[in-house]
């Protein structure tokens, strides 16, 4: 059961992250502040993959997956944080509950489905990968929650 769990939650991480590094093959052109945080996330990305050793062939079926579920994704992740914000708007307002729980239901459907096309996607990408390099970037998964968890203490103490 526990190992269960933990491939779960393995696959559910994988998914928001595969999703993230197949980023560096087409690394998005932003204007302004946009740009320097695409260039930041492609460096990091393009160093993710070159831990990876992902081939072009492999880079290019990660691409191809990828936008296969951009087309999907783009429009449902904007339908989501829509009906969010409308929700604390609702939160804050004088909504009855019942429109409330509409508008929650509404969200928590949305979510699901953008954590269906992410794990879906991934299990695509994952089988381009070889066995080692799943085992690797499940290391820089491991590595990256440690840096996210310090972040969070350090914000805790009121240290940036």
């Amino acid at each position: 059961m526990m190992l269960l769990r933990n491939i779960s939650l393995f696959a559910a991480l994988a998914a928001v992250s595969l999703v993230n590094i197949s980023d560096a093959v087409a690394v998005p052109n932003f204007e302004n502040n946009n740009r320097v945080v695409a260039q930041k996330q492609g460096d990091r990305r393009q160093r993710w993959i070159e831990k990876l050793n992902l081939s072009q062939e492999q880079k290019n079926q990660i691409a191809e997956i990828r936008e296969k579920y951009r087309d999907r994704m783009s429009p449902l992740r904007e339908k989501y944080k829509s009906a969010r914000q409308e929700l604390r708007t609702m939160l804050n307002g004088t909504a009855r509950d019942s429109q409330i729980r509409a508008k929650h239901r509404e969200v928590v459907r949305l979510r699901q489905q953008l954590d269906n096309l992410r794990f879906d996607s991934t299990l695509e990408m994952r089988n381009v990968m070889t066995v080692e390099q799943r085992q690797e970037f499940a290391k820089l998964m491991e590595e990256r929650r440690q840096r996210y968890r310090r972040r969070m203490e350090n914000r805790r103490r009121g240290e940036f």
